[in-house]
């Protein structure tokens, strides 16, 4: 009996085999027509905006140099700030700015016979700003009224490394920096 079935499905299945379709396409009809579209989905809930820009990044205010006025091959100030940190500073841009009224320059610069230059000092919370002649001749350093830092982390550093970094008014403009 179980030979007889087994004999039985064998020759359906041979059956199905040779009576199949022969893989011939038939002829392609029209496309039907698009149907409607369905209804639009339920907007979700609607977060707070933040502000674009500049979230991670550190500016200074304007702070008057102090140089002193008393004529010199060198001078230095230092200006302490709890924000220029080890954390802040690690892998960062720092920028630093000199102001006289209106113009604004980066810093380091080397002008006539004075350069300008700064270093941070994070672990003790400070940048320093020094002022040296290019001959060794004293001089009244009196370039920059007041100057300004600027620490983007290195994040943003990279990703906006369209940005020209030198020039202030770029800067500002692409981050949204308040004088």
């Amino acid at each position: 009996m179980k030979t007889t079935k087994f004999l039985l499905y064998a020759i359906m299945a041979f059956a199905i085999v040779l009576t199949s379709c022969d893989g011939e396409d038939g002829s392609n009809g029209l496309d039907g027509a698009i149907g409607p579209a369905g209804p639009a989905g339920q907007d979700g809930v609607n977060g707070i905006d933040g502000t674009d820009g500049n979230a991670n990044v550190i500016v200074s205010d304007w702070i008057p140099t102090n140089f002193g006025n008393v004529a010199s091959p060198l001078a230095f100030f230092d200006i302490t700030d709890e924000k220029i940190t080890p954390e802040s500073t690690n892998n960062a841009a720092i920028l630093a700015f000199g102001r006289n009224g209106s113009v604004i320059s980066s810093i380091p610069i080397i002008g006539v016979n004075q350069g300008y230059i700064f270093s941070v000092d994070a672990s003790n919370n400070i940048i320093r700003f020094a002022a040296f002649t290019l001959d060794g001749t004293n001089e009244v350093f009196s370039a920059f009224a007041e100057v300004q830092f600027v620490i983007i982390p290195s994040a943003d550093t990279i990703a906006k490394s369209a940005v020209d970094f030198t020039d202030y008014q770029s800067l500002k403009t692409y981050y949204n920096l308040i004088d």
